[in-house]
């Protein structure tokens, strides 16, 4: 996710206003009758509509969406606490050394902020954070932060999935 969020950036930077139009189009092969014998053909190619997606504007939304379910949800003080108590717990055994900043868990989900101080271990400080906290959560999605070595994790308790990203529904002509 770092490195799509990472990519959209650049983008964005070089002036670029969406990503590359993507074209999902699966055609069945086309079954005839030729006397008794059936016959398959592949599908002739068509040329399906494009549907322009602004990732960076789709990660944000993805991402606003889950802080206000978050924000909507309520707080499990008993569960809430302990987990947000793990994450620092996880944090500090981590090497490379890694901050967690302002864990909130509500009922279903955690967001929490983290920060690595030297640079050149922020991948690995922050996949062995998140690999050490699921162990307690069932999975996680990263968002980078306002700056370099700073990123907000999102975990889903024991039990919750998240939403998946909506994508462009395929496009038939």
């Amino acid at each position: 996710m770092a490195a799509l969020e990472a990519t959209v950036r650049r983008q964005s930077a070089a002036g670029a206003v969406a990503s590359e139009p993507r074209v999902h189009l699966i055609e069945p092969p086309v079954v005839e009758m030729d006397g008794s014998q059936r016959v398959e053909r592949p599908a002739k190619p068509s040329v399906a509509k494009t549907v322009e997606v602004n990732e960076a504007a789709a990660l944000a939304e993805y991402f606003g969406e889950l802080d206000s379910r978050l924000g909507a949800e309520g707080r499990d003080a008993t569960w809430a606490a302990s987990t947000e108590e793990n994450f620092r717990t996880t944090a500090s055994e981590t090497r490379p050394k890694i901050g967690v900043e302002n864990p909130r868990c509500g009922q279903t989900m955690c967001r929490v902020e983290t920060a690595v101080q030297d640079l050149r271990e922020d991948s690995a400080a922050l996949e062995k954070f998140i690999t050490g906290a699921v162990a307690y959560m069932a999975e996680a999605v990263v968002r980078d932060g306002a700056a370099p070595g700073r990123h907000v994790v999102y975990f889903a308790r024991k039990g919750v999935e998240f939403p998946p990203m909506n994508s462009p529904e395929p496009t038939i002509p």
